[in-house]
């Protein structure tokens, strides 16, 4: 973590920041436990592979998770003295466009799921110039996590 810290006081921190989303899915209705996905990097929708936060059991690595380019507008995450941030996570037609990931989930379904927001450089992304590697917990600023109301 303190090579990100290093990197974002620079001047230049050598790639942008990306912010990555985790949906908590129905394990009863869904195959998967989550789905992933990010808004797009400047207009490009390809997908990103970063880092899992926790190391797989049995192998003890950091295995790669691909995160789907979707339209999403996400705001009120400031952080201040005052009430918890409520933040609003706006997706169009995300029963259209994220259907696959949600495996037939209605918006009734989503109700108390939560929400995780990773943040990191795009340069610490798999792939990339700095990735660490799967041996390596992967390089991020402290997660937030949300639930859906």
């Amino acid at each position: 973590m303190t090579d990100l810290i290093k990197d974002v006081q620079k001047q230049d921190p050598g790639s942008r920041l990306i912010v990555l989303f985790e949906l908590e899915l129905d394990t009863n209705i869904s195959a998967n436990s989550y789905a992933y996905f990010h808004a797009g990097l400047e207009g490009n929708l390809t997908p990103i592979e970063f880092r899992s936060s926790t190391a797989d059991g049995k192998t003890g690595k950091y295995n790669a998770i691909e995160y789907k380019a979707i339209p999403i507008d996400a705001t009120g995450f400031e952080v201040g003295t005052g009430p918890s941030a409520r933040p609003t996570l706006s997706m169009a037609n995300i029963l259209t466009n994220f259907s696959d990931a949600l495996e037939g989930l209605t918006n009734e379904d989503l109700l108390g799921k939560r929400v995780i927001r990773r943040k990191t450089l795009y340069k610490y992304c798999v792939g990339q110039s700095n990735d660490l590697g799967e041996n390596s917990a992967p390089l991020e600023f402290s997660r937030d996590i949300y639930f859906i109301d």
